[in-house]
């Protein structure tokens, strides 16, 4: 395989994490009213069920004890994800870059 063809598949390659990277970000901003609700439906719980505190539920790896609790337990989840949303896109961007200095290159 010639070294033009080689750089053409790494701008390719780069083209999809990008677009894999994005769409991960875009994922999780249109999951945002659904996580909203899930947060007040567990508010509504912990207000009427106060014995819930006591069980032991989790919640994204935290207790849930109150109601501030819910809402860090569920921001955690979605920070997660814009972690490994901007890690794909940032890959993508350097293999794109990578793939316009060899071109330059040859």
């Amino acid at each position: 395989m010639s070294p033009v063809a080689l750089i053409r598949i790494l701008g390719f390659a780069g083209e999809g994490v990008t677009f894999l990277g994005g769409l991960l970000l875009a994922v999780k901003e249109a999951g945002e009213e659904r996580r909203t609700r899930v947060v007040i439906g567990a508010k509504k719980a912990l207000k009427a069920w106060p014995e819930l505190k006591d069980l032991g539920a989790e919640m994204e790896g935290l207790p849930v004890t109150d109601e501030d609790s819910v809402e860090i337990a569920v921001a955690r989840g979605a920070s997660r994800i814009s972690r490994y949303g901007a890690r794909i896109l940032a890959l993508g961007f350097v293999l794109l870059l990578a793939s316009r200095i060899l071109e330059a290159m040859h």
